[in-house]
């Protein structure tokens, strides 16, 4: 079989998969990537939000040195006198259970208390609570209502998180709008997840006049600040010259970062930059090594061009049933993609069975096929004039003058 006509090369994958990338951030990316940053620690909260003129500050630092006990006792007794910044301390070390057991109830009795009083952390603590619905009942409606208290306190975190939820209309109005107002306000506070959001919002032009080089902008931001997503959509924007804002080489610095911060999209994206050779140096070894990042990360993507690359031997040793087992992750995975991706991988997937076949049913002719002596030891002739014609032996065994072997005769079985 001609492995090279048997099924489409990772070559003329990469081109397609190249034009997927640019295609990424105009189709699917403000849908599918309004994602929550990862919460600001707790301590920092604190340290920003703190209405308290120093009566906390011991607690805090017992806080910061990891010494929850101590934070939690000294809380405890400011706690007593109402003291809004204590309340939302003890609250935190309650829902966690930190210097002493968790216990849910105080924990919300205490954020009440102080998100009652105005304490922004406490107010947020209580939107985050009913947006997640971990030990409470979920209601995104009593979440906003939160969060706004929060935002209005300026709270960069409460900000952000409403902004969201306006921007998706979740437990409130699709107001993309009033959702980068949100962001903006985030953003003058440094929050990297803001810059990120704002970013979005300029590449989707909703809320916002739709522009590349203002979603660049956003997105450099938040990547310097080593927001992970934000990197990956910047590096999209180099590779494919949105807004003609093409640099192969800024792709690969950010696309690199990214991949590094655990985004699995990323690490196949590495892969086709290496194997084009596109703003690095090509290296198929270096693209199925970001290709089996990426699938050992449950990219889908990642498995089934990982697959490939085993199929072809590129940058890895050939091994049919490695790639199997990767086209066959990527098929079961791939139930909620378009339909020309499932049938890609599916094609992929018998292709490699019936190399896999093909090479079984070869061993297998080889392994039943007699074999034939590696070497035939020369008979030794009397020397004779050059005149006279050679003399056959008669001495000549009948397994040495017949050249089919004997069926008594040892096999050699073939090895792969």
């Amino acid at each position: 079989m001609d492995n090279r006509k048997s099924y489409k090369s990772i070559s003329k994958l990469a081109r397609i998969k190249r034009s997927a990338l640019m295609l990424a951030l105009m189709t699917v990316f403000y849908a599918a990537f309004l994602l929550f940053a990862p919460l600001a620690s707790a301590q920092i909260m604190i340290d920003e939000n703190s209405q308290n003129t120093g009566q906390l500050q011991p607690a805090i630092d017992a806080w910061k040195a990891g010494d929850y006990e101590t934070a939690r006792n000294l809380a405890t007794a400011l706690a007593a006198l109402n003291d809004p910044d204590a309340l939302y301390l003890l609250g935190t070390l309650e829902e966690k259970g930190l210097g002493g057991p968790k216990d849910m109830d105080a924990a919300i009795r205490h954020y009440y208390s102080a998100g009652f009083s105005g304490q922004p952390n406490a107010q947020f603590a209580l939107g985050e609570l009913a947006y997640q619905g971990v030990e409470v009942t979920k209601d995104l409606h009593r979440a906003a209502n939160w969060f706004n208290l929060a935002a209005q306190r300026g709270h960069a975190m409460a900000q952000l998180r409403l902004g969201v939820m306006y921007a998706n209309g979740e437990g409130v109005p699709e107001e993309p709008e009033r959702a980068a107002e949100l962001f903006e306000k985030a953003a003058a506070s440094h929050e990297p997840a803001a810059h990120y959001q704002l970013g979005l919002l300029f590449l989707s032009g909703k809320g916002v006049p739709h522009s590349f080089h203002d979603a660049t902008r956003q997105f450099k931001i938040a990547a310097e600040a080593g927001h992970p997503m934000a990197q990956y959509n910047l590096a999209l924007i180099y590779e494919g010259g949105l807004g003609g804002q093409e640099d192969p080489a800024l792709a690969v610095r950010w696309m690199q970062a990214a991949a590094q911060n655990g985004v699995a999209e990323a690490m196949t994206a590495m892969g086709l930059l290496a194997y084009n050779g596109r703003g690095m140096a090509q290296s198929n070894k270096v693209a199925a090594d970001w290709l089996e990042r990426a699938a050992l990360a449950g990219d889908i993507e990642g498995q089934y061009l990982y697959a490939v690359a085993l199929a072809e031997g590129a940058g890895r040793q050939r091994n049919l049933l490695e790639a199997r087992l990767w086209a066959s992750k990527a098929v079961a995975l791939s139930e909620n993609e378009p339909l020309e991706m499932r049938e890609e991988r599916a094609d992929l997937l018998q292709i490699i069975d019936q190399m896999i076949a093909s090479t079984e049913q070869h061993r297998q002719q080889m392994a039943q096929a007699p074999d034939t002596p590696l070497y035939r030891p020369a008979i030794e002739q009397p020397q004779s004039p050059i005149s006279q014609p050679p003399t056959p032996s008669p001495e000549l065994s009948p397994e040495l003058a017949d050249p089919t072997p004997s069926n008594k005769m040892p096999r050699r079985h073939l090895r792969f």
